[in-house]
This record gives C-alpha cells, structure tokens and sequence, in this order.
C-alpha cells in the first residue's frame, strides 16, 4: 500500500510541474505573438519549459511498454490515437481558419502542433532503445552520448532541421526516461540540495554569459540544451522542497498537467482573435506590469481552453475524433 501511494504522489508531483509547464508555454505565445518580443521573459520561459515537458513526458513513459508484441502493437495503437489524431485533427481545422480549405492538402499549418508528433516519434524511438539495447546504466549512458554526439552533428548540418530537433528533443525524453528507470529523481533530484545548487550555478553563469554577450561558445540549442537540464533539476527540487504548503497551487498545477495537452492544443485557437498589443502601454510598460497582464490573460485564455475542451468532449465522437479519446 505504502509504494501504491508513493506512485501516486510521484505521478501528481509529475502532474504538477506539466501544470507549470503549460502555463508557461501559454505565457511564451502570449509573449511572441502578441507583446513585443521580451528578451529576458522569453529567454527565461523558452530556456526550459519545452526540455521540461520532454523530460516529464519520458519520466512517464517508463512503466508504459510491455516485452509482448501484442502489448507493444497496442501501445503504437494507443499512442497513435492520442497524440496523432490530436495533431491530424486539430492541424486541420487551424488550417482552415488560417488558409483555407487548401491548407487540408498542404498541411502548411500544422506547425504549431509539432510537439505530439515528435512526442509519438520518440515513444516509437523508445520502443527500439527497449528492443534492442542492454538494460544497464552503462547502456542508458551510452545512449544519452549516442544522441548527443548526433544532436552536434545535426547542428553542424542544420539543412537537415527535422533530424536536429527529433535529437534535441530525444536527449530530454531519453533523460527523463532513465532518471525514472534507475530512480535518480529521489536518489540524485529531489533530495540532494549540492546537485540543485550546482545545477542554479550553471543555469545563472551560462544565462549571464548570454545576456552579457561576451561569448558566441554557445549555439542556441546547445545553450539550451545545459539551461533546461539545469532549470529542470532546480524546479523539480523546488517542488518536493515546499510538498508541506502551497497545497492549493499545488492542486491547480496538478489539474493543469492532467488537462495539459486540451490547453496545448485549443490555446492557438484563442490566440487568433487576440489583438496584437505592439506600442501599446502594456508593451513599454515595466517588466512587472507586462508579466502580470501576460500571466492574467494566460489563466484565462487556460480557463477558455477547459470550458471548450468539456463541451467538445460531451460528445464521445467529437471527444474520439478531436482528442483521440476512447469511446
């Protein structure tokens, strides 16, 4: 009973980071499509919370896969079902609000839906390191090695961007993966201050080294690739470090991360209609003046995002054919 009840709260602790996650994620679109472009927010925001989904989303992934053939045919079923149809159906129709019934054909608008297919991409990628590869620590090393090496190599060839972002964002999923699987989120994470300093340092002196422009050592994505682990690691501390209060926040978050991909997917969908806000006064206004309004937006166009998401899925085919949930 004691273990049932620590999976419990691993899984809601798992839920409320995603909580924080797409609160952010609504936060950076505000931000970029509808506010001048903020360097400091946005580089805060973008630094992390996308690593941060890919390593949650590889955390949970771990107990999901079975040796059967016929439970891993299920599992390419049942991923296939909630993540592709998602981003077929809902690429579609943002097409034909944006451009029209020709856009069904050319798929020119599914951008903005990337995250569920490269996040059904690395679940079939995780069934083949599964297969194929040793189950050690030695092996799962090798392998985070393995996918950074062709990440670089990815870099030093970006004609090939596809190829660049499925590495980028497999080194997260793969980390959160084995961070599960050999239990590293207890053991070395969430209680372990010297690791969350060390990873608050490298966070601060590479965000400080960026700001201050006194380096050109750190490609975007590599730079990334250091902030989001390090922010990562210090959010998931912070977390555990305050599970006696905040219990209500942490009940929201946690609600949030459950409902986190109907938020991802209709809060585009909000954003349309929103008026650009470019030279207005919440543009040049301060930084906290412009972080509020962006953060008192963001909870409501969420709040929009749940009421809609529950009114589509009254429907069982709507909610089946929309959000790929079983009748």
């Amino acid at each position: 009973m004691m273990n049932k009840n620590k999976n419990v709260l691993r899984i809601n602790f798992v839920d409320q980071l995603k909580g924080l996650a797409i609160l952010l994620v609504v936060m950076g679109h505000i931000y970029i499509y509808k506010i001048t472009d903020k360097p400091l927010i946005t580089g805060i925001i973008y630094t992390f919370h996308m690593p941060l989904f890919m390593i949650l989303a590889g955390y949970v992934s771990t107990k999901s896969i079975e040796n059967s053939i016929h439970s891993k045919i299920s599992f390419i079923k049942r991923k296939f079902r909630t993540l592709m149809v998602p981003y077929l159906s809902f690429s579609i129709i943002y097409g034909l609000i944006m451009a029209g019934p020709h856009s069904i054909i050319t798929m020119e608008y599914k951008a903005p839906f990337w995250f569920l297919l490269i996040l059904f991409i690395l679940h079939l990628v995780k069934l083949i390191i599964n297969k194929y590869i040793d189950k050690n620590l030695i092996f799962a090393g090798y392998i985070v090695c393995s996918i950074g090496a062709l990440y670089l190599l990815a870099i030093l060839f970006p004609t090939v961007s596809t190829i660049s972002r499925l590495w980028y964002y497999l080194i997260w999923f793969y980390i959160g993966y084995i961070i599960r699987k050999y239990k590293w989120m207890d053991n070395v994470v969430r209680n372990n201050p010297i690791v969350m300093i060390a990873a608050l340092l490298i966070y601060l002196i590479i965000s400080l080294i960026v700001y201050l422009n006194t380096s050109n050592i750190f490609n975007s994505d590599l730079r990334n690739l250091f902030t989001g682990i390090s922010a990562s690691v210090v959010l998931i501390y912070l977390f555990n470090l305050s599970i006696k209060f905040s219990i209500g926040i942490k009940k929201i978050l946690s609600y949030l991360g459950k409902k986190s991909l109907d938020i991802y997917v209709i809060h585009y969908f909000f954003l349309i209609p929103f008026p650009q806000l470019n030279g207005t006064a919440i543009d040049h206004g301060s930084f906290l003046l412009t972080t509020s309004f962006s953060f008192i937006v963001s909870v409501l166009i969420i709040l929009a995002c749940l009421f809609t998401s529950t009114v589509l899925k009254l429907n069982k085919y709507v909610s089946l054919v929309m959000f790929g949930e079983k009748i």
